[in-house]
């Protein structure tokens, strides 16, 4: 078996410095496959590499996450390769394994994106752990399209599917799915699906279109240049002006799924309704009672975006965007099985 690491830099491809920062290590990119091979001596397993950029993973733009979707279709239009393992830093995870979720679907060979909460020579690391299981994950044929690998501290090392990633909490490097319906587990050497992984997931798609990936001819990103406007709700909180730059505006809840209907969200979803921009809202699950809040806001016009991670639901509209698809119809679909 083949398996292609794809090297993007991150904390899993940096060291400590003398000044106690952390830089890239662009001296021993390999580091990692060193490691593996000296603890998994009997495992003999193959690696092609390719390091189309290494870069802190703050850093992640549209030319950077367009480079890296080349880098992988290359890959599988070679044909040799039957798993690709990326290493990624933890910052940005949760978009790149979204957007190229959305573009190479959930029946492509297995892509596995593996980060590390600190630098691989420091005891506390847990990327060669992640990078044990990603392979193991590939050579047993596990599943198909693209996933994160990741052991949280005191936790078994986990797969997510990856449009279904929440970012970070500050402060911690934990990595998480919607309602932690993380797709399977390693419990000691043993993988183990999660039974409950689509558990309510049909009722709640039911009624929506969908699809293993976006139909999209070119896989290309165009730099938002706030088109998307992504408003993150607060205590007191002010609401921007919409223009006539506005293409859609992604709106945040709280961990509920409400919002404060004030007398600026009703002149906010006025302005939306005279510049013709649908307004999207994330962070309600869908198959649970919701708050009387909610259908005050619907009635303003706000589209629920049900059970989908935040982070997802922006990725997939800025792929709309910058392909010209119709906004409306991809973002009320389930795609890449986005929708938890």
């Amino acid at each position: 078996m083949k398996i292609t690491v794809v090297f993007t830099g991150g904390t899993i491809g940096s060291k400590a410095g003398n000044d106690e920062y952390i830089s890239l290590d662009k001296q021993n990119p390999y580091k990692l496959l060193d490691m593996y091979q000296k603890s998994c001596q009997k495992n003999t397993q193959i690696f092609d590499t390719e390091e189309p950029f290494c870069i802190l993973s703050e850093n992640m733009n549209e030319e950077y996450l367009n480079a890296l979707i080349l880098c992988i279709r290359k890959i599988l239009e070679k044909g040799e390769a039957e798993g690709i393992i990326i290493t990624h830093g933890t910052d940005t995870l949760p978009y790149t394994a979204a957007m190229l979720s959305y573009i190479f679907g959930t029946e492509c060979i297995p892509i596995v994106l593996v980060s590390s909460d600190f630098p691989l020579e420091d005891d506390r690391a847990n990327g060669l752990v992640n990078f044990k299981y990603a392979v193991d994950f590939i050579q047993n044929g596990y599943g198909r399209g693209v996933f994160a690998c990741y052991c949280n501290q005191e936790e078994f090392p986990l797969l997510h599917r990856g449009t279904r990633l929440l970012e970070n909490v500050p402060y911690t490097a934990f990595v998480r799915s919607v309602k932690d319906c993380y797709y399977g587990k390693y419990k000691g050497n043993k993988y183990e699906k999660n039974s409950g992984y689509n558990c309510g997931y049909t009722d709640i798609i039911s009624e929506k279109q969908c699809y293993k990936h976006m139909d999209m001819k070119q896989y290309e990103l165009c730099k938002n240049t706030g088109e998307i406007m992504w408003i993150h709700p607060c205590v007191g909180m002010y609401y921007p002006d919409i223009t006539k730059k506005t293409r859609a505006v992604l709106h945040s809840s709280y961990h509920s799924g409400t919002i404060c209907i004030s007398d600026e969200l009703r002149e906010f979803m006025n302005q939306a309704r005279i510049y013709k921009v649908p307004v999207f809202i994330t962070g309600i699950a869908g198959d649970e009672k919701n708050y009387e809040t909610i259908k005050e806001y619907q009635n303003l016009g706000i589209r629920i975006l049900a059970g989908i991670s935040p982070v997802a639901a922006y990725c997939k509209l800025w792929l709309a965007l910058s392909n010209r698809l119709n906004i409306e119809q991809v973002m009320e679909s389930c795609i890449a099985e986005d929708i938890c």
